[in-house]
């Protein structure tokens, strides 16, 4: 059933859900403030939950006070892992991968309802089924992790006049000479992890430089062998067991930007819409 929420409602709807959440929260917002941050770790009871939080960060929402600057070493001493993209608008919540409330609600104490002088917002909560869920992390697919020399410099555009776009950010092409076994997705990774994985990047700047665009299964494994660090040197079937893995991966989470067929007796995977500037 599906609860329409209305301004403070959203606080009260929070109060109910985050205490008794258990794996994983996942907040995308464009604006940000440490103080609701700190209203939503307060809820929370579960130790070692998984945090993550996507928000725009713009040089412009920091110089204006929309977004606190401090979001960021507040994320990283208290286990929020943070993405930034220039262009999110969404307000969107969800908890243990099925409850979500979606709306116009920022994650800022007047956005949430819990500050004396609060907006007028309205959202909804409803439950997520595994399509849903996916569709909805698929907002992280052109963010970037927030680290410290990405911080570092989008703090020193804060007096700029001009807005800084997406794409003078982010890594024009991500230079991946080597791989490991953990960079690899596994069965439980979801949209998130699978998009910042190094495996995922190097097969995206692979297939980036083909002519076509495509590789088979097996010219593809043999480039991993080449990159692929591990002593003593790996077996080409732990080398196809984890291309399978990442391949599968993709399948299962339904990653429009590479497509894998099978023409013949091998599978073929083409870059599709995605685009490395």
């Amino acid at each position: 059933m599906n609860n329409i929420l209305i301004s403070n409602e959203v606080e009260k709807t929070l109060e109910k859900i985050l205490p008794i959440c258990q794996k994983d929260i996942n907040v995308i917002s464009g604006f940000c403030k440490v103080h609701t941050l700190e209203y939503l770790d307060s809820l929370i009871q579960t130790q070692g939950i998984k945090k993550r939080l996507l928000v725009r960060f713009l040089p412009s929402d920091l110089s204006s006070g929309a977004t606190d600057k401090e979001i960021f070493s507040y994320c990283k001493s208290h286990g929020w892992s943070i993405f930034v993209d220039h262009s999110i608008h969404a307000k969107t919540y969800v908890f243990d991968r099925i409850k979500c409330i979606m709306g116009s609600a920022n994650l800022t104490d007047k956005g949430l309802g819990i500050s004396d002088n609060t907006n007028k917002e309205a959202s909804v909560c409803f439950e997520l089924d595994d399509d849903s869920y996916t569709k909805i992390l698929s907002l992280y697919k052109d963010s970037v992790e927030l680290d410290q020399s990405l911080y570092e410099y989008i703090i020193s555009h804060m007096s700029d006049d001009d807005v800084i776009k997406h794409k003078q950010y982010k890594a024009k092409k991500i230079s991946i000479e080597c791989l490991f076994p953990e960079d690899f997705p596994n069965e439980q990774s979801d949209v998130i992890e699978l998009y910042n994985s190094r495996a995922y990047k190097w097969l995206v700047n692979f297939l980036q430089e083909k002519n076509d665009k495509s590789a088979f299964y097996g010219e593809i494994a043999a480039a991993i062998h080449n990159v692929f660090i591990k002593d003593p040197r790996p077996y080409r079937k732990d080398i196809k067991q984890h291309l399978t893995d990442l391949l599968s991966a993709i399948k299962k989470l339904n990653i429009s930007e590479i497509k894998i067929e099978r023409p013949n007796y091998s599978e073929l995977v083409t870059l599709t819409d995605f685009i490395v500037e």
